[in-house]
């Protein structure tokens, strides 16, 4: 009986042994393979995390293209915008020689155009000097005539008198003309004038 206690005993002790011993050998195995798997998990995420920072790095990189692209075709406009300016202030510069000639033509102009009013101008201020000697003398002569007119009215009036008396007389020797001695001493008038 003891023996079969011991035997049994020995059994389990036999069979703890086993267990334990396959429960230590499947700690040791799953032990690496919990710690493979976690260090996997791990770079797993850490791959996840560089993904989404890839992700939004290439999204901004995209942003950043497209922004960049739209610069150099505003560069590219203002180049051609630019180009175009050079070509028209080409132009403009081969032009100066040919305007600055014309310049001095029309300069040249001017100067004879001025150097003929001026002498006009003397010429209209020596014939201003000779109308005003001309314009001095009628003033004096028409200050005379306005003084003698006075005169001249008298004289006139004088005249004036003069010749109707002429006329009478004249018309008093028609009617005596007639020729009788007695004819003529009748007329009073001729002996008025006669």
């Amino acid at each position: 009986m003891h023996y079969r206690n011991t035997a049994t005993g020995f059994l389990h002790c036999l069979l703890l042994v086993c267990f334990v011993r396959d429960g230590v050998l499947s700690a040791r195995i799953q032990l690496p393979q919990y710690s493979a798997d976690s260090e996997l998990a791990e770079t797993v995420h850490n791959l996840t995390v560089s993904n989404d920072h890839l992700v939004s790095e290439m999204q901004r990189q995209a942003e950043v293209d497209a922004t960049l692209t739209s610069s150099v075709d505003e560069i590219r406009k203002e180049l051609k915008r630019q180009k175009k300016q050079d070509v028209t202030l080409e132009k403009l510069i081969d032009k100066i020689p040919t305007d600055n000639e014309r310049l001095w033509k029309n300069m040249s102009r001017l100067e004879e155009t001025d150097q003929t009013l001026q002498s006009n101008y003397e010429n209209v201020r020596e014939e201003l000097g000779e109308h005003e000697a001309v314009i001095s003398k009628l003033t004096s002569n028409y200050n005379k005539i306005f003084a003698s007119l006075p005169y001249a009215c008298r004289q006139y009036s004088r005249l004036k008198a003069d010749i109707k008396k002429i006329q009478t007389r004249k018309q008093g020797t028609e009617r005596c003309q007639p020729s009788t001695d007695n004819r003529i001493q009748q007329c009073g008038h001729c002996k008025t004038w006669g």
